[in-house]
Parts: C-alpha cells; sequence; structure tokens
C-alpha cells in the first residue's frame, strides 16, 4: 500500500482489538471457578483497603485486581462498577476489556 491510496482501502485493525460491548454478558463460569474468583477478589480488596490506612502496603493495584475479579465473579458488582467508571471512557473500557481477558482464561477449554 502506498501513502496515496484512500485511508479507507488501508487494512483496517484486526477484531482482536476491537472494544468489548460493556453490555454483553459473558457466559457463566463453573461455580468452583465462580467460589474461587469471588475469594481471590474479596482479598485483594481487602488487602487494598488496609493499604489505604498503612503506608507500607501498596493500594491502587489490589483495589484494581480484585475490583476486576470481583466483576468477573459477579454481574452485579460488574454492573455496579461499569455504572461508576462510566464517566471516565478508557477505564470503562480497560476494564471491559480485562474482564473479558480474565474469562477468555478462566472459562473451560471447549475441546
Amino acid at each position: 500500500m502506498t501513502k496515496s491510496e484512500p485511508a479507507e482501502t488501508r487494512s483496517k485493525a484486526p477484531d482482536d482489538t476491537r472494544a468489548p460491548d460493556p453490555e454483553e454478558t459473558l457466559e457463566p463460569l463453573p461455580t468452583t471457578t465462580r467460589v474461587a474468583i469471588w475469594i481471590a477478589g474479596s482479598v485483594f480488596l481487602l488487602v487494598g483497603l488496609i493499604g489505604l490506612a498503612l503506608p507500607v502496603i501498596p493500594q491502587a493495584v489490589p483495589l484494581a485486581l480484585g475490583a476486576a475479579l470481583l466483576s468477573l465473579a459477579s454481574e452485579r458488582f460488574y454492573s455496579l462498577l461499569a455504572k461508576n467508571v462510566e464517566r471516565w471512557p478508557r477505564l470503562a473500557h480497560r476494564l471491559a476489556r480485562l474482564r473479558a481477558t480474565l474469562h477468555r482464561w478462566l472459562s473451560p477449554s471447549e475441546r
């Protein structure tokens, strides 16, 4: 391709980089996986909250990771979180992309 070609004829980004639809519902994960995700998310959220009071413990990473894990385990938590971050579109997009990626990693493979 040359630079003189119109932008419409140039190749577009692959489909896997498209923004995930925040309204798209994911298939439910197995119960044992959801329980493990719920426990891990709660622990990370608790560590992040403790980090707010103690300056030695980091706070941002555990809070973000705990919120992402809990949003994967619970549709209600995800809708609450998505509603609260909708004023920051980049953050909402990253949350939806992280959620879809984690779901893809944790869902049982279809063989």
